[in-house]
């Protein structure tokens, strides 16, 4: 019989198996990563999407829980996650008022994690998700600050160049 080569050892007589690890989806935040498994990220959209369909009538909400359900239905494990911080945003989320309303989303996230439906909230559980969510609400907040205008930027709205 022939064995199979396996990392050093060859293994004719028994079956081994290989622990599969979950698959992760990982949002850069603040030029860290985040990680969330692909089950994991899945109730975390289903449950944005909730919330983001809940108060449909804010600026930019639409536009969220539109770009969330499309991820759910349209994009295999691994590719969902997306960066929080503002060159990273998809084109879907990247304006003011839709990045304004993932902020709105992610912020109650943190306020109460388990508005997450399908998760076993243990209290471990529960301040491992808030602290995720505290960096992607941070890293959006960044981003926001830097996409305003700022009267004080551009010279509270006059030229500096005379007859301009």
């Amino acid at each position: 019989m022939v064995g199979k080569w396996l990392g050093g050892r060859c293994c004719s007589a028994r079956v081994v198996r290989r622990r599969r690890r979950p698959v992760a989806e990982s949002f850069v935040c603040r030029g860290e990563w985040v990680h969330f498994t692909n089950g994991a990220t899945v109730s975390l959209f289903e449950g944005w999407e909730r919330l983001a369909v809940a108060d449909a009538g804010r600026p930019g909400m639409a536009g969220v829980a539109a770009y969330l359900r499309r991820a759910i239905d349209h994009s295999g494990a691994g590719a969902r996650a997306f960066g929080m911080d503002r060159e990273f945003l998809p084109d879907e989320l990247a304006g003011l008022a839709e990045s304004a309303a993932l902020l709105a989303v992610v912020e109650r996230t943190v306020a109460d994690p388990t508005l997450i439906p399908d998760v076993d909230w243990s209290p471990e559980g529960v301040e491992s998700w808030r602290e995720r969510f505290a960096r992607m609400a941070e890293a959006l907040r960044v981003g926001a600050s830097d996409a305003e205008p700022s009267a004080a930027a551009d010279g509270g709205g006059m030229s500096a160049f005379p007859g301009s």
